[in-house]
Formats: structure tokens, C-alpha cells, sequence
């Protein structure tokens, strides 16, 4: 599941030290490792993973993946693994945007919650909603790739994404040279058609969408509260 933050520009960074080649790529390994740890001490959703640096040159131009189950314990079950590309790392912001989008998939999985269709269309509701809940910005790019579009807040950061990402601007070498990046994307929804029920269950109310016709059969109840579905 690839992640493809916005550009939110690149900032050179001059304090950042010099780093010797051969130990480049493992220096920012631990420098992901170490973002994600603490993003996951803010938010114990997002489960445990193995960081990698993805192919800066690959043609997908991804910007980061999150891959289920794909390392493996000697007596556990699989680690996760998170991708983040390097034509990232001039951008600490981006970087941290980036981990959150993949981690919005991380809890997704860990929860059973399918936020990519089987029919090919990415990003669906599910992630916008747990996207969000982690901080991120969402804007809705088309009906295929859905709320793809991430990016920290154009305002002021919250403590612990602002604490990263000066952590990052301190000790992330610089990484591969950015191509074009792509651009920030929130298009108007499509309409789709169909029409939100909600029930009164007192956490909230359950959603379901039906088609208008359905809709206006009624007769929908849930079995939790006991009360017919109606319009949202």
C-alpha cells in the first residue's frame, strides 16, 4: 500500500552532520526506527514494524509501503514491514507524514479493517478516518486512488509530531535527490449513488449505505438497539 504525501517543500538543513557513505543508509534506518518507536508510544495502535529505505530510482516513484506480516520471527508471527523512499529525507515533515500514513494502514490491518477495495480503488473511507485520527490531512485525489493524499497540518504541529520531526532535522542524512514530487490533491467528492443510514446505538449510531430504492423500502434494523435505520 503506497503512501504518497504532498510536497510541502524542501528545506535544507545545514546543522544536519556529515555522513560517510558506507554508513548512510544504516544511520537513517535507525533514524526511522526511531520515529516510528515514538510515534507508537504516542498512539498504541500503531503495531511494531521493520523500517526499510525503498528504491529511490524505482519507476512507481512510491514514496513509502506498508507490506502485512513480511518478516519473519523464529517462534512469533510475521512483523510488518514500512517503506519510506530517501528522495523523502530533506523534508523531515514529509518523513513523518509519510510514517503516519503507513501506519494508518498498520492499525487498519491490525483491526481487521480492509481500507483498500478488492477491486483495485485505494484508500477508501476507512483509512481517511484513521489518517485523520492520527493527525494527518486528507484530500480525496479520485474515484481509483480515494483519500491517497496526505500531509502533516498546514498549522501548527502537535507536541510529539514536532518533537520528531526537529529529532529528524538533527539526525536523518540526506537521502536520494527528489524528482517531482506529487502535488497536494483534494477534489470534491463524487457522489455515489447510494444513501446513509445510521440506527441510535449509543455509541453513535452504526452506518450502513443502501441504494436509494432500498432506502425508501425501509424496514432496516439494527440488531443492537433494535431501531430501524433512517437517513443520516
Amino acid at each position: 500500500m503506497d503512501s504518497e504525501p504532498s510536497s510541502t517543500g524542501c528545506v535544507e538543513n545545514r546543522e544536519r552532520p556529515r555522513i560517510a557513505i558506507a554508513t548512510r543508509a544504516s544511520r537513517a534506518a535507525r533514524c526511522l526506527e526511531r520515529a516510528w518507536t515514538q510515534l507508537r508510544a504516542a498512539d498504541p495502535r500503531i503495531p511494531a514494524a521493520v523500517l526499510v529505505i525503498i528504491d529511490a530510482a524505482g519507476r512507481r516513484r512510491r514514496l513509502g509501503h506498508f507490506a502485512h506480516s513480511t518478516w519473519r520471527y523464529r517462534d512469533a508471527q510475521a512483523a510488518h514491514e514500512v517503506g519510506i523512499s530517501p528522495q523523502l529525507f530533506e523534508s523531515p515533515d514529509e518523513v513523518v507524514a509519510a510514517l503516519l500514513h503507513e501506519a494508518a494502514h498498520a492499525i487498519n490491518h491490525e483491526l481487521r479493517i480492509a481500507d483498500c477495495g478488492p477491486d483495485g480503488h485505494y484508500h477508501r473511507a476507512e483509512f481517511r478516518d484513521i489518517a485523520r485520527s492520527l493527525g494527518l490531512e486528507c484530500g480525496f485525489r479520485n474515484r481509483r486512488y480515494g483519500w491517497t493524499s496526505t500531509r502533516l497540518p498546514t498549522g501548527p504541529l502537535n507536541q510529539q509530531h514536532r518533537a520528531i520531526v526537529a529529532t529528524l532535522r538533527r539526525t536523518l542524512p540526506l537521502g536520494a535527490r527528489a524528482q517531482t514530487r506529487i502535488a497536494w490533491v483534494d477534489r470534491p467528492r463524487p457522489p455515489s449513488g447510494h444513501v446513509r443510514l445510521v440506527c441510535r446505538c449509543q455509541d453513535g449510531g452504526r452506518t450502513i449505505f443502501v441504494s436509494r430504492r432500498i432506502a425508501a423500502e425501509g424496514g432496516i434494523r439494527c440488531d443492537c438497539c433494535g431501531i430501524a435505520f433512517a437517513p443520516a
